[in-house]
């Protein structure tokens, strides 16, 4: 997907590793600016841990609504993506396989998922573009859910 985003800034939290990373890698494919941010901290990981993973986005959600009531008039739209079960090299043996980990809970989550399987890296990279693009200038105060379905 080809979107022209010259003279666009894009924040990319968790571009640290996996999903993130690779969004941030391509955006300036098509002209943008990529901003990486990631939060690694013990905290961090305990609250994920602890299944606070939940409250985050949630957080994320309501940050990204309130930032764009704020930054609106300024001329900046704010908008985020909330992906679901995205495969990468980290998450590869967490699904079903002959080597999966979890099989059993993972075949029940993924039974639920109208495709019948985990996103792909590319796919939230396509939302990424979509909501950067010129075309989306309209789309402020929302968080793209790209989970399937």
């Amino acid at each position: 997907m080809q979107v022209d985003l010259e003279s666009r800034v894009a924040l990319v939290t968790g571009a640290g590793r996996n999903t993130g990373e690779f969004v941030a890698d391509r955006l300036p494919d098509s002209g943008a600016r990529a901003v990486y941010s990631d939060v690694l901290t013990d905290e961090a990981t305990a609250a994920a841990n602890a299944g606070d993973g939940c409250v985050a986005k949630r957080l994320v959600a309501n940050l990204t609504r309130a930032m764009a009531l704020d930054l609106g008039p300024e001329g900046s739209l704010v908008k985020g993506i909330a992906p679901g079960s995205i495969l990468t090299e980290g998450t590869k043996s967490l699904f079903p396989g002959e080597d999966s980990k979890f099989r059993d809970s993972i075949e029940k989550m993924i039974a639920h998922v109208p495709p019948g399987r985990p996103g792909e890296r590319a796919e939230i990279a396509c939302a990424a573009l979509f909501i950067a693009a010129p075309e989306s200038s309209c789309t402020n105060g929302h968080v793209v859910v790209v989970d399937g379905g």
